[in-house]
């Protein structure tokens, strides 16, 4: 199982079409949708309609979860630390972007393992146009931070 710390990395493997092919189990946690605008909540609960992923709202054990480490990782907020819930209870990847070393480093500290995606695109994608569109992606935002 996977869950995408940034949901945009998700709908960028929707717009390409190949979500569907990739046939590995993503979790949403409900929080998250909550720092996103329109269109993105819909658009991720179309794609639970269509079986792709499935949306987890947090549960009373996730709530104390939370409340409980709350003060100690306070930099990481509320919503993430219900994915650090959802990753932990369901033994699930949790996917960040490379440049998210704080996300990796307190996810590692809670002992949930991470991928980049370029660990998650080699593990379940893998396909070459795929990476090469992903690649020039990672060229232009290069470009833009300059």
């Amino acid at each position: 199982m996977f869950v995408f710390y940034d949901i945009n990395d998700l709908m960028l493997l929707q717009l390409t079409k190949l979500l569907p092919s990739i046939n590995v189990p993503i979790l949403i946690a409900e929080g998250m949708l909550r720092y996103h605008s329109h269109p993105i909540p819909d658009r991720v609960k179309m794609l639970e309609k269509d079986g792709l992923v499935q949306i987890k709202p947090l549960d009373e054990e996730g709530y104390k979860f939370v409340l409980n480490n709350k003060k100690n990782y306070r930099q990481a907020g509320c919503a993430l630390l219900e994915v650090f819930h959802m990753c932990q209870t369901h033994n699930a990847i949790l996917i960040v972007g490379e440049e998210e070393t704080l996300i990796r480093s307190l996810a590692t500290q809670l002992g949930i393992k991470t991928f980049t995606m370029d660990e998650f695109n080699q593990s379940t994608v893998n396909n070459k146009e795929y990476f090469e569109f992903i690649n020039e992606i990672k060229k232009e935002k290069q470009k833009l931070n300059l």
